[in-house]
């Protein structure tokens, strides 16, 4: 059996070194925009999270009220 060959292709410098810096700003690119929508999210979570602790103090501000007002009547 004869080892078959693998067929290789070869290209310009300048072309390879054109691929990479249209890949090089393509990838800036999508970091940027991931990093956008990643920092829209963390604002949505921040917010529900504030919102979420509002209540609670709010709540626990409430109980505190009516057991205190309870207390001294």
């Amino acid at each position: 059996m004869a080892e078959e060959e693998v067929p290789k292709m070869i290209a310009p410098e300048d072309d390879i070194r054109e691929i990479h810096s249209r890949l090089d700003e393509i990838e800036r690119r999508l970091d940027f925009v991931w990093g956008e929508v990643y920092q829209r999210f963390g604002k949505r979570i921040g917010r529900d999270i504030g919102i979420l602790y509002g209540l609670v103090i709010g709540l626990y501000l409430c109980m505190l009220y009516l057991l205190l007002g309870a207390a001294f009547r």
